[in-house]
C-alpha cells in the first residue's frame, strides 16, 4: 500500500496584471503533519516567487514534476525542506486543453522513490479530475484520481475523501474494488455490503455490459448516461464517467467509474420538452380556430359583396350609388384582410401545400 504525508491541489490563476500564480484550493494531511494552508509565502503566489519557475514548462508539457526533495534545483530545495517535505510527487491537470492546476503529494517521513505504478495512478488521478472540472466547472471543480486495485487501497481511499463525486473501481470481473463515502450516501450501500460484488449488484444488466466493454485501451475518459440501483431498489438516472487503470506493465487490470445524480436534470429536460409541446398544440389550436372562424366569416362577406356589386347596376340615385360604392369599398377591404388571417392560419396550421 502507499501512504503519504499531504496530499493537495493547486489552482492556477492570475494577479490584476496577469502574471500566473498558484492558489492551494484543496489539502489533505496525516496526523502530525503541518498544513500548507497557513504557511507563509504558499497561498496566492507565483511560480517564479516560491522558486519554482521551471514547473511551469514542465507541466505545460503534461510532465510531472517528481522525486527527492535533495536532487531539486536549489531554490526548489531550500523552499520545500522548510515544510519539512523529502520527497513529493505532483501532476499537472488539463482542463478543456489549459493547464489549470496541479495535483500532488508529498512524504515527510521518508526519502520515497516513486515508483512507476504509484505516478501511473497519480497521473490518472490528475485525469480524471480534469475531466470532471470540465464537466462541472460551474458547480464544483474537483474529481479524484483513478487507483490500482488492491495495490494502492490505502491510497484510493485518502483520494476518495476529495471527490466531490461518488467513485467506485472494478476489476476485469467485474467484480466491485472500492467504494466512497458518497457513493455510499447516494445508494444506502456500505462500503462492506458492496465490495466484493458483481457490478449488477448496483447496474441493472442492460447497463452493466455497455459500461464495462465500452471503455477502450486507450487512456481516455467515456461518459454516458445509465442508472445506478440504490439499496431500496430505486433506479436513480446517473452520468457516469469511466477511465481503465493499468498495472505497471500498462495491461488493463479494471476501472475507476465516478457518477453524478442528474435527477433534477432529469426533471427539468421533461419539463421543458412538455412545456414546448404544450405551446406548440396550443399554438396549432389557435390556428385552427383563426381558420375555421376565418372560413365562416368570408362566406357571409363574399355574399354582402356580391348582393352590393349587383345593386350598384340598378337605378339608382347619385347619393345612393355613393352609399353601395362605400359599401362595395368597405366589403373588399375587410374581404382583403380576413383572406390574409385565413392564409396566416393555415401556414400556422400546416394546412398549405406547395
Amino acid at each position: 500500500t502507499m501512504a503519504v504525508s499531504r496530499a493537495y491541489i493547486f489552482e492556477n490563476c492570475r494577479d490584476p496584471y496577469g502574471k500566473l500564480m498558484t492558489d492551494l484550493k484543496f489539502e489533505c494531511v496525516a496526523d502530525g503533519i503541518k498544513p500548507l494552508i497557513g504557511t507563509e509565502g504558499n497561498l496566492g503566489a507565483s511560480y517564479d516567487e516560491l522558486g519554482c519557475g521551471r514547473w511551469v514548462k514542465v507541466m505545460e508539457r503534461r510532465e510531472p514534476v517528481y522525486g527527492i526533495i535533495s536532487d531539486f534545483p536549489h531554490m526548489e530545495r531550500v523552499f520545500f525542506q522548510s515544510m519539512d517535505i523529502l520527497s513529493m510527487a505532483c501532476f499537472p491537470i488539463f482542463v478543456k486543453g489549459k493547464w489549470w492546476g496541479f495535483i500532488g503529494f508529498d512524504d515527510c517521513s521518508i526519502l520515497r522513490e516513486w515508483e512507476h505504478v504509484d505516478l501511473d495512478i497519480l497521473s490518472t488521478a490528475a485525469d480524471i479530475i480534469g475531466s470532471a472540472i470540465s464537466r462541472e466547472h460551474t458547480d464544483q471543480a474537483l474529481l479524484e484520481s483513478q487507483l490500482e486495485l488492491r495495490l494502492a487501497r490505502d491510497h484510493a481511499e485518502q483520494l476518495y475523501k476529495m471527490v466531490p463525486t461518488p467513485i467506485y473501481t472494478v476489476d476485469l470481473n467485474k467484480k466491485i474494488m472500492s467504494w466512497s463515502h458518497l457513493a455510499e450516501e447516494l445508494t444506502g450501500y456500505r462500503s462492506g455490503e458492496i465490495i466484493g460484488e458483481d457490478l449488477s449488484f448496483v447496474c441493472n444488466r442492460t447497463c452493466r455490459e455497455p459500461c464495462c466493454l465500452e471503455v477502450p485501451d486507450q487512456d481516455i475518459v467515456v461518459s454516458k448516461e445509465c442508472y445506478v440501483k440504490t439499496k431500496s431498489g430505486e433506479m436513480i438516472d446517473v452520468l457516469k464517467n469511466m477511465r481503465s487503470i493499468r498495472d505497471i506493465e500498462g495491461n488493463v487490470v479494471g476501472q475507476i467509474i465516478t457518477f453524478e445524480d442528474i435527477r433534477e436534470h432529469k426533471k427539468l429536460e421533461s419539463e421543458l420538452v412538455r412545456e414546448k409541446q404544450d405551446a406548440i398544440d396550443e399554438s396549432e389550436t389557435k390556428s385552427r380556430f383563426l381558420a375555421n372562424i376565418s372560413h365562416e366569416i368570408r362566406t357571409p362577406m363574399n355574399g354582402i359583396l356580391g348582393m352590393s356589386e349587383i345593386l350598384a347596376k340598378t337605378d339608382l340615385s347619385v347619393t345612393q350609388h355613393k352609399y353601395v360604392y362605400n359599401i362595395v369599398n368597405s366589403t373588399k377591404s375587410l374581404l382583403d384582410v380576413i383572406n390574409d388571417t385565413l392564409d396566416y392560419s393555415k401556414i400556422e396550421a400546416g394546412g398549405v401545400e406547395l
